[in-house]
Order: structure tokens, then sequence, then C-alpha cells
């Protein structure tokens, strides 16, 4: 069985040598730092957006981890269920969900009364307005 040759290659990014094996000699980076270093250059704009989507997607995994939290520890897990029952729409002024943030408002101001009746949805003007003229 014979040897495979090692063959003296240069990247193309920091021109350092380097060696491969004859069955490598496609390679054109010394290190994954150069050939990651060397996309960043050449391709700036799809840098930027992949951090930007990047971001929306830890913004979105967080959001979905908050929105857990709200059902089953402030709301008992009937949050859904309360937007479900009352079609995704603020009781006070009809607007729907995709147009306004909801908020589901509990109607005696007791926490932990998590009870069906108790809870009503709400968006985030009524709810500012109701808790206004409650204070009051």
């Amino acid at each position: 069985m014979m040897r495979e040759k090692n063959i003296l290659l240069k990247c193309i990014f920091c021109s350092d040598s380097f060696y491969v094996d004859s069955t490598h000699t496609y390679q054109k980076y010394c290190s994954v730092n150069c050939r990651n270093a060397n996309f960043r250059k050449l391709n700036p704009d799809k840098v930027k957006r992949y951090k930007r989507e990047e971001k929306q997607r830890h913004y979105a995994r967080y959001k979905l981890i908050g929105s857990l939290y709200k059902d089953k520890i402030r709301f008992g897990g009937n949050r859904r269920r309360v937007m479900e029952r009352d079609n995704f729409a603020c009781l006070d002024c009809r607007k729907r969900y995709p147009y306004v943030n909801l908020i589901v408002h509990h109607i005696d101001q007791d926490k932990n009364n998590n009870v069906l009746d108790n809870l009503k949805t709400l968006c985030r003007a009524c709810h500012a307005r109701l808790h206004s003229t409650l204070r009051k």
C-alpha cells in the first residue's frame, strides 16, 4: 500500500502555508477561522441578515417561554382558554388579536383567583384605562 503524499498549499485569506493529503487538494483555507473570516468579508449582507434572523429567533423563543410562564403561573393554565373563549378580541373595544396585544385581566383583582369566570380578555389600552379608573 502506497503512502499518501502531503501537499503544501497557501491559505487564500491569511496567505499562510499549510499541508494537506493528496486527497484534500481542494482545500482553500488553513483553518475554519480563516474560512469564516473570509465569508464575513465577502458577504456582509448575508452576515447581517443572519444575525438579524438569529436575534428574531431568540426573541420568539424568549416570548414563547414568557407566555408559557404567564399561562401556567399567573393564570393557572387558563390564559389561552380565556382568549379562545373571547375569540381573541378585547371585550371592551372588540379589537382583535393580530392588530392589538391582548391581556387577560382578573375581574375581582385577586391574582390567585384563576377561575374562568373571573378572567376576561382586554387590549392594552382598555386594560390601562380600567386600572386607571380603579385607582381613583
